[in-house]
């Protein structure tokens, strides 16, 4: 026994050790070119570092009307912090992200440590090609999943003590993840309807009182010291941010319809199947409260998720990456002998027929949305659509689909424990396949941009959506713009702006046609200084010294009608 478990502890240790150790790998490259249509998880770090990188600079917040502080309050000072340490840089940016996910990690590991399958789903965890490309840059989803980790230790801590310190820390850290990223506000409910399940009686309700009075401790101080003195341009920020979703019965249930969730998980086929077969099969059994508490929860956690995100218009991959490490535990359960021994031989015809139909759902929704999809990611991503990996991988959800709906009824074969290895063995390959991949085809193209930048004269002013993140790398004033949402009355003149960053991305209009619809004049005069290939498209940065100088000779009548 004793081996055993020193056996145990020495495969976890390596687990953790190469989990970190990949995340850290190669600080400053690019995230992979072709993991999600949307450019956000490339320009997003500068977006969400703004107001830190302006008060380490300057000494004082920037007089533009971007503020992130107002958005993520918590993120802010860490950022502030990792500046302070290193210095104004993408190596700054990156530290910190890459912190973060080297503590979640531990974190899930005592979360999972004392169950047989919990060395499976810390695996997953750890090895999950999707995570480890967002864990290594900074964003907010980044952030958030050390909180949600915490939020479920704290959680498992609180099931076996009578002390409320846990279920308040718990519900603290629940609110916490709705002010780093307020898509996260799904976790408010999980942690009260998980708790709801494994107490009764005035058990249940102390701890859920004492979890409400941590989320009170947190929302409270926040909307006293933030949200009241900024309600303005916060309200002003959710209006934009909400008119992206669309409004309406009809809008909602064509973005659930036609943007399918399945279709985020084509990358990482193997867990996110047998994830959903277990949520299949705990439905058609009607068994959620005989489930171990990490797996109740990070059920929850996944279905809690993925509601609070299906009516979303826009909702890029990394909007869902908070929610992996619930199904990458999910995962783990499916391939331990408790689970095998409990449903093995406990679903009757009528269920095998049931939970055929139901992972034949992701088939249905690849193949019906599947193909319209990978055109238009060949689009975007310039991908060669017969020739590159991102193809076949979003076809081998619906091929194991098509594998595990037929081996329910071949006995023989459904939840073999050879079989189940095999799964085991390929999921975690998959992965490492895809980051051995990138390892060996990154590129620094980000970084090669942020250093030509801080080449420019000093006390440049660049302005634009990438604006922000390729400053980093130097004490240039980085001003972002977007049409109905910030810094969009005529920014040019307003902050001298000296060049502007066009971004040449193909989803609709790309920000150089809609930057010529906003500001023609400003356009019309400025001149081609360099350009940058980042994310498979081209960057522009236009000097504006000619629109300067023909702007000093207009007369003034004119100016003002510019201005």
């Amino acid at each position: 026994m004793k081996s055993t478990r020193f056996v145990s502890y020495l495969i976890s240790c390596f687990i953790l050790i190469f989990g970190v150790s990949i995340r850290m790998f190669s600080p400053l490259a690019d995230p992979p070119e072709d993991i999600s249509w949307s450019g956000g998880y490339y320009a997003d770090e500068g977006f969400w570092t703004h107001d830190a990188r302006n008060y380490y600079l300057f000494g004082r917040y920037g007089d533009d009307e971007w503020h992130d502080r107002f958005v993520s309050p918590l993120i802010h000072p860490i950022i502030y912090s990792a500046f302070l340490l290193f210095g104004s840089g993408l190596f700054a940016l990156r530290f910190w992200a890459q912190t973060a996910s080297a503590i979640a990690l531990i974190i899930f590991f005592l979360a999972v440590k004392k169950y047989s399958w919990g060395i499976k789903a810390f695996a997953f965890i750890a090895s999950c090609s999707i995570l480890i490309a967002y864990q290594k840059i900074a964003l907010l989803e980044t952030a958030v999943i050390p909180v949600c980790s915490v939020i479920l230790l704290f959680w498992l801590i609180s099931n076996k003590s009578s002390n409320c310190l846990w279920d308040t820390l718990s519900g603290c850290f629940a609110a916490a993840a709705f002010l780093v990223k307020n898509t996260q506000l799904y976790m408010l409910p999980v942690l009260i309807i998980a708790t709801t399940f494994v107490s009764t009686g005035k058990q249940r309700i102390r701890r859920l009182v004492f979890q409400c009075i941590g989320i009170v401790a947190v929302t409270v101080p926040y909307y006293v010291t933030v949200y009241l003195p900024n309600s303005g341009i916060i309200q002003q920020y959710q209006t934009f941010y909400l008119s992206q979703h669309g409004s309406g019965i009809a809008q909602i249930t064509k973005n659930i319809i036609t943007q399918p969730f399945w279709l985020y998980f084509n990358q990482m086929p193997f867990i996110f199947m047998v994830a959903w077969i277990i949520l299949g099969i705990i439905l058609i059994t009607r068994s959620l409260r005989k489930l171990p508490d990490p797996v109740l929860f990070s059920l929850i956690w996944f279905v809690s998720g993925l509601i609070m995100l299906a009516p979303m218009g826009y909702r890029p991959l990394r909007y869902y990456v908070p929610i992996i490490p619930s199904i990458c535990i999910l995962a783990g359960y499916f391939f331990s002998s408790d689970f095998h021994a409990r449903f093995k031989d406990s679903l009757s015809f009528s269920r095998k027929f049931m939970l055929s139909l139901w992972v034949c759902l992701p088939i249905f929704a690849n193949g019906i949305f599947g193909v319209d999809q990978l055109v238009l990611d060949s689009k975007i991503l310039g991908l060669d659509f017969l020739n590159r990996i991102h193809v076949y991988k979003s076809f081998m959800l619906v091929f194991l689909g098509v594998v595990f709906a037929i081996s329910i009824w071949i006995k023989r074969v459904w939840m073999n424990s050879r079989c189940v290895n095999g799964i085991f063995v390929l999921a975690i390959v998959f992965n490492l396949v895809q980051t051995g991949y990138w390892m060996k085809h990154r590129t620094f193209n980000v970084l090669n941009a942020a250093e030509y930048i801080a080449g420019l004269p000093s006390g440049s002013v660049i302005a634009g959506q990438w604006a922000p993140e390729l400053c980093i790398e130097s004490e240039h004033k980085a001003i972002p713009v977007w049409k109905n949402f910030v810094n969009d009355n005529n920014p040019f003149d307003k902050y001298n702006v000296t060049h502007v960053l066009s971004w040449c991305y193909p989803p609709q209009k790309s920000e150089l046609e809609l930057q010529r619809e906003w500001f023609p004049l400003q356009m019309q005069y400025a001149v081609k200084a360099h350009s940058f290939r980042i994310k498979n498209s081209e960057v522009i940065l236009w000097d504006l010294l000619k629109y300067r100088n023909e702007k000093s000779d207009l007369p003034i009548t004119q100016r003002k009608i510019n201005d």
